[in-house]
């Protein structure tokens, strides 16, 4: 499900609990307003293992749902304040969403312009072939010449599209590309900042919520900061910049850590800190990202153009040249 709607599903389920309905009864209720698929089925499950007196977190821990998810409903019920946990989920499916449609809309621009650019290579080149066949029997060898650089731009200008489109459809790159690239990292930190967040003002203990986020980090740049906080955290280490100091090497900015421990022993309040201000760069910055793409394409296809029609043009006046001396 996307996640607009799974945050929807929170405000519902949240909305009925505080009615009074249990939640075995609420999931039923709400596994009904879901379309048939996989999520639906995990829905209905739960709803009967807990009817049938299975406690939740034995419950959950059979199902298929986020990890985090599932140590979020477990921390609200134990805290007693399940519907307000949810509500928290809901806030943060709803800010990931609208981030990952940034996002989506900074990858694919790019990927439709340089798409574009492709189709105007082809073009260009098959209208060049087009062009020297047409005149052979009049071009000389330094015109062959002049025209066989044409090959050399025309694939470059192939080439690079291919290997943008190879990169953002392949899943290690993709994941090194969005905790390096300016506006993309921003974006990743943001996230992180808003899961940790919404962990800890849910109840989860900071050690579980950064084992979590060092799971959902996986194998990226940000993997060995994480690392090193859990170590900090296992160690015993309590102040907030003690334990964040060291935290501005790649990938993240010397801004980071100074952002987290300004809230003090409220870690939640200072990742919220993070969080709001990364979103920001993020959004600006993607924002250049996409506006910059018009002016550019334009740039490209001028030098294209040029690159393929400037030997044909000075091809065609050496000929009228040749044939006007004679």
């Amino acid at each position: 499900m996307k996640l607009d709607e799974v945050a929807f599903l929170n405000r519902q389920l949240a909305s009925m609990l505080k009615q009074g309905l249990p939640l075995e009864g609420a999931l039923r209720e709400l596994a009904g307003e879901v379309a048939a698929g996989a999520f639906r089925g995990e829905l209905e499950c739960l709803a009967r293992e807990l009817e049938s007196g299975e406690g939740l977190e034995a419950a959950l821990a059979r199902r298929t749902l986020p990890a985090a998810y599932r140590t979020l409903i477990v921390a609200g019920a134990r805290s007693g304040n399940l519907p307000g946990v949810l509500l928290l989920a809901a806030d943060h499916f709803e800010r990931s969403h609208s981030l990952q449609m940034r996002l989506r809309s900074a990858v694919l621009y790019p990927a439709l312009v340089l798409v574009l650019m492709l189709i105007c290579a082809v073009s260009l080149l098959a209208l060049k072939e087009q062009t020297a066949s047409a005149m052979a029997d009049l071009i000389g060898a330094s015109h062959r010449f002049q025209f066989g650089t044409v090959h050399l731009v025309l694939g470059f200008y192939f080439c690079v599209p291919l290997l943008y489109l190879a990169a953002v459809s392949t899943p290690p790159l993709r994941r090194l590309a969005i905790w390096w690239v300016p506006g993309f990292r921003d974006a990743s930190i943001s996230s992180l900042s808003y899961t940790v967040e919404l962990l800890l003002r849910s109840g989860v203990p900071l050690p579980e919520a950064l084992d979590l986020v060092g799971t959902l980090v996986g194998n990226t740049p940000a993997s060995e900061t994480v690392a090193l906080w859990r170590r900090r955290v296992a160690e015993g280490v309590q102040s907030p910049k003690d334990l964040f100091s060291g935290s501005d090497g790649s990938p993240f900015p010397a801004l980071f850590p100074w952002l987290v421990t300004c809230g003090g022993q409220d870690l939640a309040a200072g990742f919220s800190l993070a969080a709001r201000f990364f979103r920001e760069r993020a959004d600006h910055r993607l924002e250049l990202i996409v506006n910059a793409i018009t002016p550019v394409l334009l740039v490209i296809l001028a030098l294209m153009s040029l690159s393929v029609f400037s030997p044909i043009f000075n091809s065609v006046l050496r000929i009228s040249g040749s044939l006007g001396a004679d």
